[in-house]
């Protein structure tokens, strides 16, 4: 990551789940510097590419697809003028993943994204407020926002989707060390 602001590519592949960071980091961070963010995964797509196109990826793409497929999606990422650009979207398939709304997977806010990740570190709502420098009431909604979006009920459910998604490693869903935020 320490290279993306040298070498500023017009296009990177990022791997969902990595031992030190998330796949959605990386994208988020990436993004900064202008980089489109194509997502290489081996979980099954209906689990991460919510997150990882929320977190500002062009496209993921299953590590069950053809060289051909994940080629045509970097090469359509890096000729596209937007991520709904029809060049990307005829890409989509069984094992590639585009524009969310096609997909039907609802995406969370970055916000919402930070409150997840941080919920799956083990972080209580007042310690996330002070975090990111919100209220405790702000953090409540977009824990209830996350919940409703997702489908989800409890806690460790949504550190399970935090890690499943590449949000968070195992290692900080399990409190080890603290979240770059």
């Amino acid at each position: 990551m320490a290279e993306a602001e040298r070498l500023r590519p017009v296009v990177a592949v990022t791997d969902v789940a990595m031992p030190e960071v998330g796949g959605a980091e990386v994208a988020s961070f990436l993004n900064t510097f202008g980089v489109r963010v194509v997502a290489y995964t081996a979980l099954p797509l209906a689990s991460v590419a919510g997150a990882m196109l929320g977190a500002g990826c062009w496209a993921c793409v299953s590590k069950n697809a053809r060289p051909a497929a994940l080629r045509r999606v970097l090469l359509a990422t890096a000729r596209a003028r937007a991520r709904t650009d029809p060049r990307l979207l005829r890409t989509a398939s069984a094992d590639v993943v585009v524009h969310e709304s096609r997909y039907g997977t609802p995406s969370l806010s970055r916000r919402e994204i930070t409150v997840a990740r941080l919920v799956a570190t083990g972080l209580s709502s007042a310690a996330i407020a002070e975090t990111m420098g919100v209220s405790v009431a702000s953090v409540r909604t977009y824990r209830k926002r996350i919940a409703t979006k997702l489908g989800l009920r409890t806690t460790a459910q949504v550190t399970c989707w935090a890690v499943q998604s590449g949000l968070v490693n195992e290692t900080l869903a399990s409190g080890e060390r603290q979240p770059r935020v």
